[in-house]
C-alpha cells in the first residue's frame, strides 16, 4: 500500500516547531516588542519573518543553538505507537521550511492566548517510513520524495504564568494544529486514503502538537516574561 502522502501530511506539522508564542531572541535583542503596544501583533509579526534565517540554521544571539528548520532532520520518530495505528519515519528531510508567509498572528495577553496562520508557497520532503494500521489489517514501508505548493498551517496556543527564582515565565499547557487543505485534498485524491486519513489524522495532530509544546516550553524556560515582552 502506497502511503507516502498519508505520511506527507506528517511532515507540515514539523514547521511549526520553533514557531509560536514565544518568540525568538530576536525579539529580545533586536527592538523587542512591548506587551502594551497598541499595535504588539504586527510587531510580533514583523520579529517572526525577521527570524527566517535563525529558524533555518538554528543559531541565535549569544550562542543559543536550537534544532534546525531548513533543512529539518528527523532521524526516527514515531507517530501513534499503541495498538490501534503506527508509523514510524527514518532519515526524514524537510526542505523550505523558513519559507514561510505570516498570514495572521494574533496574541490575547489577558489569558495568554495566540492564533497563528502560517503559508508556506512550496515545500519538499523525503523520507522512508513503515508502520501497521490494526483495523483495517494494513501493514506497510517504503520511501517517497514529496512536494507541496501553497499551503496553509493554522495554530493556537494557551499559556500559563509560574515562578521561578522570584520572576515570572510563560509556558505553554495547550496546542491545537491543522492543515485541513491537505487533509481534504489527500481524502479526494485515492480511495483508500479516504479510509486511511480520517483513521490516523488525530493521531498526527495530538502528536505534533505535543512536540511544540515541548520544544517551545524548553525556550520559554530561559527567558523571563519580562524579557520576552517587556512593559
Amino acid at each position: 500500500m502506497e502511503l507516502k502522502n498519508c505520511v506527507g501530511v506528517l511532515i507540515i506539522f514539523l514547521s511549526i516547531l520553533k514557531c509560536g508564542f514565544f518568540q525568538s531572541n530576536q525579539i529580545i535583542y533586536n527592538a523587542p516588542c512591548r506587551r502594551h503596544d497598541p499595535h504588539l501583533n504586527q510587531c510580533l509579526t514583523k520579529a517572526f519573518i525577521n527570524a527566517r534565517k535563525s529558524f533555518a540554521s538554528g543559531e541565535w544571539l549569544d550562542g543559543i543553538q536550537m534544532r534546525p528548520m531548513d533543512p529539518f532532520n528527523l532521524q526516527n520518530h514515531t507517530f501513534g505507537g499503541d495498538t490501534f495505528f503506527k508509523i514510524i519515519t527514518e532519515n526524514m528531510t524537510v526542505n523550505g521550511l523558513s519559507n514561510y508567509i505570516v498570514e495572521k498572528y494574533n496574541v490575547n495577553l489577558k489569558d495568554l492566548s495566540a492564533d497563528i496562520v502560517l503559508f508556506y508557497p512550496k515545500f519538499a520532503d523525503t523520507a522512508i517510513y513503515s508502520g501497521n494500521i490494526n483495523l483495517i489489517g494494513v501493514n506497510f514501508r517504503g520511501s517517497f520524495r514529496s512536494y507541496y505548493r501553497n499551503t496553509r498551517v493554522f495554530l493556537h496556543f494557551e499559556a500559563e504564568k509560574y515562578i521561578k527564582e522570584g520572576r515570572e515565565y510563560l509556558r505553554l499547557v495547550d496546542v491545537t494544529l491543522s492543515s485541513n487543505k491537505i487533509f481534504h485534498a489527500l481524502r479526494s485524491s485515492h480511495q483508500v486514503h479516504n479510509i486511511v486519513i480520517p483513521i490516523i489524522y488525530p493521531y498526527i495532530e495530538r502528536t505534533y502538537a505535543e512536540i511544540i509544546r515541548e520544544e517551545m516550553n524548553k525556550m520559554a524556560d530561559l527567558i523571563p516574561y519580562d524579557m520576552l515582552l517587556p512593559e
